[in-house]
């Protein structure tokens, strides 16, 4: 079962934006865990989201310029595998070049914080990609990457063209990318800061203020 997760930062304590947005449960996964049945779905999410943080971890290596060797290579499970394949179809496809991957991004002016995929450009375009390794796209999370580039505009004040989300399908080593323009983001944007304002109400009647 995930845990929710807090960045220490200049003595705030910051609530990610994974955390943040759970507190808006999707209804298609509350329907999925209730028909396959609840221990067995919170299994399978364990099961996968471990998968997912090793794909994430080899893509992350990959963009910093970390080969993966043969040996290597030969002992990773078969879906593993699949999550790699897909970044490497999705660079080559849209001649992506990383630029910065794994970076933490906060917001001091709307306390939330997380961790970013990766900033690179495609063509002349500086572009955010958030790696997804499921199958399945939702509309949240467009709320997700909005998020990040929002807490690193407000750190740096770098403009982004375009936001992604790209899955990494574990399953048959194929991308979809779903995109997303900056100047289209506001309804996501306002999404995230709904479930903001609700996550920081639920948080003051927990504690009795």
């Amino acid at each position: 079962m995930f845990e929710d997760r807090y960045y220490e930062i200049d003595g705030l304590s910051l609530p990610s934006v994974t955390t943040i947005l759970k507190i808006h449960n999707n209804p298609a996964l509350n329907r999925w865990a209730s028909n396959l049945g609840t221990e067995l779905s919170e299994q399978y999410k364990e099961e996968t989201a471990e998968i997912g943080k090793q794909i994430h971890s080899y893509v992350a290596g990959l963009i910093k310029g970390i080969p993966i060797g043969k040996l290597e290579w030969m002992q990773l499970s078969d879906e593993i595998k699949n999550g790699i394949r897909a970044y490497e179809r999705f660079r080559l496809q849209v001649k992506f070049e990383g630029m910065e991957t794994e970076k933490m991004v906060y917001s001091v002016k709307y306390k939330f914080a997380g961790t970013l995929d990766a900033i690179g450009k495609i063509g002349k375009d500086k572009i955010l990609i958030d790696f997804k390794t499921g199958e399945r796209f939702y509309p949240s999370m467009f709320a997700q990457v909005v998020a990040y580039y929002k807490a690193h505009y407000e750190m740096k004040h770098i403009r982004i063209k375009e936001l992604l989300v790209v899955n990494l399908n574990r399953n048959t080593g194929v991308p979809i990318t779903h995109s997303l323009k900056i100047k289209d983001s506001q309804k996501y944007w306002d999404y995230f800061k709904a479930c903001l304002r609700l996550f920081y109400a639920a948080k003051k009647i927990e504690n009795g203020n």
